[in-house]
């Protein structure tokens, strides 16, 4: 059995409100006093987000998030508290939090409502097709707000979408911003003309939009692939910015359900693209995403891993999914090493350095152990991406035999994408010097650098 929410309480008044918002939209929950009935609840269905009220007696809320943990349950927990400085008092970090699989603390002075839009953000990406524009918010006055509350997006991608999903902001200063195009209304296609003539490259958005605007922009371009005819650049250009989207959600908020379930939408959306245009790969040589900045290198080790992965029978539709969001996400260990590793290239670190930038596959594997959402099969390829058959990759030196096999696709896919940034050529030439290196013929297994010629005739 399948319901929304479960609501494991013992404040009556509280869990009553927020049951009557629920209730109000249609929504279905259930409802636990103490932690004995969330815990019987829990073992019997299967709950989207489950709260959870700090004072739960009876099974205290630890003992149910170690519930939770143990039987691998898949529902994003949300931590209901007293008073914001009591997580202080027992030592308790937003880390620490995320860690045990909190991901939401909600506080007393949130109404029913601003905590029903939280549940929504973590439970369903498609809350923008039921919004509509609301004529009265108007204002267009210069707002103070902090820059870390925004994800940009390149003014001509936003564009495109047609329709404002939400609220879209000029940058006018450091935290200086003004709105410019209104939730549920039409871009205004002459005043964004004017912005880009200006030189405006992008507009902001809330960073707590972006799941819906990746659940969006995936929409989009599926539409565009089943398009006839449909523009290849364009299409190219927006899976980009999804999985740039992607992978700083992953990072900065976490792994959830509905972000697992996009990812597979990429890769559907991908692998349609290919299947209908072979020479793809040709179209990629002059897109501007070749910078080697970490969110391109994450799209295209995910694109080219699925091109792989295509010229291999045994490869089926959940190993690709899998395969693709092990893609996007093969690097989530470096967001854990200090800024000044994360920003140089490997070739460039000293002996000591390099030790330290060579445990980010073991420091991404452990960022998503504490996921119920992730797979075994992302987490070996975020772990083993970089072990190579001939024994000489890390962090264990293992070979041929011993490596996840997935994980020698994207290691694949991560060492061509390695070159091609490095020699900014086109794919075909970068394939040509891939090969002339005779250690990646010894790392690699034939068959997958076969693979990849063959994607690339």
């Amino acid at each position: 059995m399948i319901t929304n929410y479960l609501i494991a309480s013992p404040h009556k008044e509280w869990a009553d409100a927020l049951s009557v918002q629920l209730s109000n939209l249609g929504l279905s929950y259930d409802r636990a006093f103490n932690g004995k009935e969330a815990q019987a609840l829990l073992h019997k269905n299967n709950y989207s987000i489950t709260l959870l009220d700090l004072e739960l007696k009876n099974h205290s809320s630890l003992e149910i998030l170690r519930y939770i943990k143990l039987s691998k349950l898949k529902t994003v927990v949300m931590f209901y508290v007293p008073y914001a400085g009591i997580l202080n008092e027992y030592g308790m970090t937003l880390g620490i939090l995320k860690r045990l699989g909190i991901m939401e603390v909600l506080l007393p002075t949130m109404t029913p409502l601003a905590i029903i839009k939280k549940l929504r953000h973590w439970s369903d990406p498609n809350v923008w097709r039921h919004i509509p524009f609301d004529p009265l918010k108007r204002e267009e006055k210069e707002k103070s707000l902090s820059d870390d509350e925004f994800t940009k997006v390149n003014i001509q991608e936003a564009l495109e979408l047609g329709i404002a999903a939400f609220d879209h902001y000029l940058r006018l200063a450091p935290d200086k911003y003004v709105r410019v195009v209104h939730q549920g209304e039409p871009f205004p296609v002459s005043t964004i003309q004017n912005y880009i003539n200006a030189g405006v490259e992008y507009l902001y958005f809330y960073t707590s939009d972006r799941l819906e605007y990746i659940n969006l922009m995936n929409e989009l371009v599926r539409k565009m692939i089943d398009a006839s005819p449909h523009s290849d650049d364009l299409i190219i250009k927006s899976l980009k910015s999804v999985a740039d989207k992607y992978i700083n959600e992953a990072y900065t908020e976490g792994i959830k359900p509905s972000l697992i379930e996009e990812g597979k939408s990429f890769c559907n959306n991908v692998y349609s693209l290919i299947t209908k245009d072979k020479d793809l790969h040709k179209k990629l040589h002059d897109m501007e995403y070749m910078i080697p900045d970490l969110f391109s290198h994450s799209f295209l080790v995910s694109f080219y891993s699925i091109l792989i992965s295509k010229q291999i029978k045994w490869v089926g539709k959940k190993t690709l999914e899998s395969i693709a969001i092990g893609g996007l996400l093969h690097d989530i260990g470096l967001m854990e090493l200090p800024e000044e590793l994360r920003k140089d290239s490997p070739h460039h670190l000293d002996n000591d350095q390099k030790i330290e930038w060579e445990k980010h596959p073991l420091l991404g594997a452990k960022v998503l152990q504490g996921s119920p959402f992730v797979n075994e099969q992302v987490r070996q390829i975020v772990y083993q991406h970089h072990e190579y058959i001939d024994g000489s990759g890390y962090p264990n030196s293992l070979t041929a035999l011993k490596i996840y096999p997935l994980a020698k696709i994207v290691a694949v896919g991560d060492g061509y994408v390695n070159k091609m940034t490095e020699l900014k050529v086109s794919p075909r030439e970068t394939f040509k010097a891939f090969l002339l290196d005779r250690t990646n013929i010894l790392k690699y297994e034939p068959n997958h650098l076969r693979a990849l010629a063959q994607s690339l005739i």
